[in-house]
């Protein structure tokens, strides 16, 4: 049967030009800093060890450091006690940190009335607490306060500031998160989204007036900056970066606001993730969980479209900015405007992994997609691929094209992280983003044929008593993740467990080799494991040719040796690969998942990831993605 597929029409509209550049002033006298910058995007986790413990070395050590934290940006006391009592846990001494009495409006979590803080900030006694302090951190919330805290109403520092400025250029370091990220460049961003950012601009108070009630109504909201902190002089910094799919806010802002676009880069700042600022050595690491995208606005300039819709406002967009996104242990030479990565990291370029035609995706511009993911295996890492595009468009369609495209020094650095994830960087993207309007119709010159799968849901088998357990994980199990190990462990009864691992669904041994050690690491014993000679097919990087393991699916002494084991486990790959080894040709259990069988039934845990996880119910999903499910 045939179904009809909606197909995306657009047509270009006539756009004028973004609003005239807000220029950032860099502050004076911000040569020879010594202190470092710890600028994290927000979401900070308790666990996330790598940025607490760069924290601390930088600000001296643990037993040396003396911490202060600045609550302003938030309505409450709560984030900034939070962190006080995370950096005791990883050992800090708690008459070493101090929340230091800086804020313009009062906590609600509070007896005292905290808007009087702000008449303190040019007290001589705050001053000297803080010039005594190896470290400053500012919790998140609203960047706006932070600055009208520490700055007086005619714009200029205050004592404390002053003081903060005094100790970062002697060596202390200065971190925050969120809104504590978002005031350390000069230029800070303190609302909008990327919708809003590419309609309207930049809103100015002194020239748009547009009323709460207004701006309520609309789907988007305007960008708005105003001076910040300065901490950070090479560049705007922007936080919640992929996970509030700011990339095209960070963009225009970088387009308008920066007044060195030739000499800076802009940076956006992921969540649970930070940018370490080495001012000496001019270069800024990546730590933590996610990543940093670079925007190079260098040769950036207005893209506007001819428009087949006179009546309708002009628009603008942009084209040819290169974007980068940079992972932990990446480095950023900020004065060279250059990307240095880890020696393990291959090049993708001339070696890309996959190869199939991905659609246009609705979601990097809007907090349904992710940059990262969305532009390593769709383009840099997709030899199919030369361009690939996405969309934003309110509801009545008015938007923009963003395209991604490979140049000629677009590159990708991938790596296997934390045991079978998969680590990329990526250099030198080109984004154009063109302003269009999206229709939906039915477009009956494209179809698709629908060829009804002949597998039919077999009826669930009536098993005895089940005593063993399942241990079912959806995928890059990392090695450091102890929670399900010691899970798996202490189902397969501790470290005396006897553990066989299926290596079926891969075509090479490295995930089954990785599980092992992660198993000895985790205090089983070597001789307690084995990889099990279970496949159908023959491995990478062998002498043997596996394939002839196919008839141990029905081996008397294998599957005697199953039944000795108190756990199982499947790696990842491809889950027909697996059922192709343990079942007959015409669909029955071989002696060896009988045999599994048995032993989950008397007690043993069975385990898998990914494929091993998809093999574990009775109906198996093989393939297929949404779209096509749906079509």
């Amino acid at each position: 049967m045939k179904k009809k597929l909606v197909s995306c029409l657009i047509s270009f509209t006539l756009l004028s030009s973004l609003s005239t550049p807000l220029l950032a002033k860099a502050q004076e006298n911000t040569g020879d800093i010594k202190g470092r910058l710890v600028i994290a995007g927000g979401g900070v986790g308790t666990s996330n060890h790598e940025i607490y413990e760069k924290f601390f070395s930088l600000a001296g050590g643990k037993e040396k450091a003396k911490v202060g934290i600045i609550p302003a940006a938030s309505t409450t006391l709560q984030s900034s006690k939070k962190f006080k009592e995370d950096i005791v846990k990883y050992g800090l001494n708690s008459d070493s940190i101090k929340i230091l009495p800086v804020s313009n409006h009062d906590f609600s979590d509070t007896q005292k009335d905290e808007s009087t803080w702000k008449n303190q900030v040019n007290d001589k006694k705050l001053s000297r607490t803080i010039k005594g302090l190896t470290a400053v951190w500012f919790v998140g919330g609203d960047q706006t306060k932070i600055v009208d805290s520490l700055r007086q109403n005619n714009g200029s520092d205050s004592e404390a500031l002053k003081a903060i400025w005094d100790i970062y250029r002697k060596g202390a370091v200065i971190g925050g998160t969120s809104a504590g990220a978002a005031i350390m460049s000069d230029v800070m961003i303190t609302g909008g989204d990327s919708l809003g950012a590419l309609k309207e601009s930049i809103e100015n108070k002194e020239n748009k007036h547009v009323s709460e009630n207004q701006q309520s109504k609309k789907e988007y909201e305007p960008l708005s900056v105003q001076k910040g902190l300065g901490f950070f002089q090479h560049g705007i910094i922007d936080q919640h970066m992929d996970e509030r799919a700011r990339l095209g806010r960070l963009a225009v802002a970088a387009y308008t606001s920066e007044r060195d676009k030739e000499k800076n880069f802009a940076y956006g700042v992921d969540e649970d993730t930070a940018m370490v600022v080495n001012n000496k050595d001019q270069k800024i690491e990546v730590v933590g969980r996610s990543g940093v995208a670079v925007l190079d606005m260098s040769k950036a300039k207005l893209k506007s479209a001819s428009s087949f819709a006179p009546k309708q406002k002009a628009r603008s967009g942009l084209e040819n900015i290169k974007v980068s996104y940079l992972s932990p242990g990446d480095k950023i030479n900020y004065h060279l405007k250059s990307f240095e990565f880890p020696k393990e990291k291959v090049e993708t370029k001339g070696f890309e992994y996959y190869s199939f035609n991905s659609l246009p995706a609705t979601g990097v511009f809007t907090p349904y997609g992710r940059l990262k993911a969305y532009l390593s295996y769709s383009l840099v890492d997709n030899k199919s691929m030369k361009s690939a595009n996405s969309y934003v468009y309110d509801s009545k369609g008015l938007g923009y094209e963003i395209a991604f495209q490979k140049d000629n020094d677009t590159n990708g650095y991938w790596r296997y992280t934390d045991g079978q994830k998969d680590d990329y960087s990526i250099v030198n993207v080109r984004m154009d983003i063109t302003p269009k309007t999206v229709k939906f119709q039915p477009d009956k010159k494209t179809s698709l044929t629908y060829k009804k799968s002949t597998f039919s849901s077999p009826e669930s088998p009536a098993y005895d008593s089940i005593k063993g357990n399942l241990l079912i994980a959806g995928g890059a199990l990392g090695s450091i993740n102890s929670s399900v190990y010691k899970k798996f462990i202490n189902l397969a009864e501790g470290k005396q467990a006897k553990i066989g691992i299926v290596p079926a669904a891969s075509t090479k041994f490295d995930s089954s080799n990785q599980f092992k050690s992660d198993l000895i690491k985790y205090g089983v014993k070597a001789e307690n494991i084995e990889t099990l000679p279970i496949s159908n097919h023959d491995f990478k990087g062998t002498s043997e040719n596996e394939s002839t393991w196919k008839t141990n699916m029905n081996s008397d002494k294998l599957a005697q040796k199953v039944k000795g084991l108190t756990g199982i486990w499947f790696v990842g790959g491809d889950q027909t690969l697996i059922t192709g080894s343990l079942r007959n040709e015409n669909g029955s259990g071989s002696k060896v998942l009988q045999a599994i069988w048995h032993t989950y039934k008397n007690g043993a845990v069975l385990g898998g990831t990914s494929a091993g996880a998809a093999i574990m119910s009775n109906t198996m999903l093989a393939g297929g993605d949404s779209y096509g499910a749906l079509s």
